[in-house]
């Protein structure tokens, strides 16, 4: 009977760990939520002469709390990168703050399992006093996880890329970032927006500018959005490459 009663507190001591050990995991990930947190809050709030101070004491206060307990933070992020990789590859997390009013936050957003990396390169290898601004571009983050998926080229994708090439008068330059556009919607965009709007000279200076801005990573805006934008420049000094005037002597 002894024996049993023993036992029975034994499970009992093994349940309470095993909770006490879950609370515990539960306020790390809140800990690394409240980083990002105030990382954002720190970029919200860096040019206002108010709050900018307090949201930086803040923000600093917390990274020093990280970096004290390696022996709690550190282990947790090495211990989730090894046994919870496939999901800390699908859930995201905010991770800057957009300068302007935007519909879409995926590009402001992050992997958790790359913010792990970041914070374990950043705060604990190089001992930074702030996570870098941008995590792209660092060594322990593929980029390519962040590239925008796009799906086959649509049907006439070749047919519309040959009209372009042969009928704007793009140069050289610009024929190559159109053929390598890794969004196939380029070229159909600017074809529709040519056989809507008719071939002007004033139209093909318009597509030409246009495809620099439709080519950027991660770009949300369409050609028709670029249009309004470009409206006041319509017309206004504009002189085709092949009519400029030619120095004189």
């Amino acid at each position: 009977m002894k024996k049993i009663i023993l036992t029975i507190i034994y499970l009992i001591c093994l349940m309470n760990l095993a909770y006490a050990q879950k609370i515990s995991d539960n306020q790390i990930s809140l800990d690394f939520q409240k980083l990002a947190n105030l990382k954002v809050d720190f970029e919200k709030y860096r040019n206002n002469t108010i709050k900018k101070d307090s949201v930086l004491i803040l923000y600093k206060d917390h990274i020093n709390k990280i970096k004290k307990s390696p022996e709690i933070y550190l282990y947790y992020i090495k211990n989730s990168l090894k046994t919870d990789e496939l999901k800390l590859t699908k859930e995201r997390l905010q991770y800057k703050y957009p300068l302007t009013d935007v519909n879409d936050l995926s590009q402001y957003l992050i992997k958790w399992i790359d913010f792990f990396r970041v914070i374990k390169y950043s705060l604990f290898k190089k001992n930074d006093d702030l996570l870098p601004i941008d995590f792209r571009g660092l060594p322990v983050v593929d980029e390519n996880n962040y590239k925008p998926k796009y799906g086959p080229k649509p049907s006439g994708h070749k047919l519309a890329l040959r009209y372009l090439l042969d009928s704007v008068g793009f140069n050289s330059k610009e024929k190559k970032m159109l053929k390598k556009a890794e969004n196939p919607d380029v070229v159909m965009q600017i074809k529709e927006y040519l056989d809507e709007k008719g071939l002007s000279l004033e139209n093909k200076g318009f597509v030409k500018w246009a495809l620099k801005q439709l080519i950027l990573p991660n770009n949300n805006i369409n050609l028709f959005m670029l249009d309004a934008i470009y409206e006041p420049n319509r017309n206004k000094n504009y002189v085709p490459r092949d009519r400029e005037p030619t120095n004189q002597h």
